[in-house]
């Protein structure tokens, strides 16, 4: 559905991605994930025809979208990091807007409005919203056309808890439209929550793609453990196997060799240790370390 065919993106003297390859299939959420300054935006936008690779093709449902943008940019829908809307209209007439745009999704219009939570506030100024409204209205007009593609950037980022459930809910519930979705999100939670498959950006270059299953498998070689010191200790001994550090503690990936070794080093100065369940952010300290 979605092909990244040695694709590199530069801004000058800087690359943004470098020979970016990836393939996206029918129907799936793909969640990509990186720090910042890896390159997610940069990559979406791509995707999007918003921005125009220096290198390489973008293949979307069949076709070069450097080829047939207008085409192509019909089947799209994109949500971005921060999305700007107008707000002197009322939801409705916003979303009426954007339909007329595209030429259809008039007749969607309430049927979005209950699935985003935004019923009963329809037909109000949108100057009157929240932030978190703002968003999941952003979020209902990025897809009034009914896009066969769908492209969210942080689509929960800085949201309160309770809206981001609701903005996650109705992500999840537009998978089982077997829509194909990329979401470019911070948070590993929602990746893992969401996601089919997860794609590890890292300087512009995939560094690791797989199920969030798939992903935490492969630390499982070594476990995983945390490990409190009763007082700051050297640790540079093992600090290739480090994870992250807390004041007196680390969390690092051991072989039970080591476990040995650091229980034989350290002695009385071990607090407590204790194996943890690997997760995705384990995963992402590892493949961007």
């Amino acid at each position: 559905m979605i092909t990244f065919d040695r694709v590199t993106k530069k801004f000058g003297e800087i690359t943004a991605l470098h020979e970016f390859t990836l393939t996206i299939t029918r129907g799936e959420l793909f969640g990509l994930v990186g720090p910042n300054g890896a390159g997610k935006t940069t990559a979406i936008r791509l995707a999007c025809g918003i921005l125009h690779p220096t290198s390489g093709k973008i293949i979307i449902d069949g076709q070069d979208i450097e080829k047939n943008p207008s085409q192509v940019k019909k089947k799209i829908g994109y949500l971005p990091e921060e999305p700007n809307l107008y707000t002197r209209p009322t939801a409705r007439e916003l979303l009426e807007y954007f339909a007329d745009l595209y030429g259809k999704g008039r007749e969607r219009i309430d049927e979005l409005f209950e699935l985003v939570g935004l019923s009963e506030r329809a037909d109000t100024p949108i100057s009157t919203f929240s932030k978190g409204m703002r968003q999941r209205l952003a979020l209902a007009r990025s897809i009034v056309h009914d896009p066969e593609i769908m492209v969210f950037d942080e689509p929960t980022m800085g949201l309160d808890p309770a809206t981001s459930v609701k903005v996650r809910d109705f992500i999840a519930s537009l998978k089982k439209e077997e829509k194909t979705i990329i979401l470019c999100t911070h948070y590993m939670e929602e990746a893992d929550m969401l996601s089919d498959r997860i794609g590890f950006l890292n300087s512009g270059r995939i560094v690791s793609v797989g199920t969030p299953l798939e992903l935490k498998n492969t630390l499982k070689k070594d476990n995983i453990y945390e490990i409190i010191f009763t007082e700051p200790v050297d640790t540079s001994g093992i600090a290739a196997h480090i994870l992250s550090r807390e004041k007196n503690g680390i969390t690092a990936t051991l072989s039970p060799q080591l476990v040995e070794m650091v229980l034989q080093e350290y002695g009385k100065k071990v607090f407590s240790i204790r194996s943890l369940t690997p997760t995705l952010t384990d995963v992402f300290l590892k493949v961007t370390e």
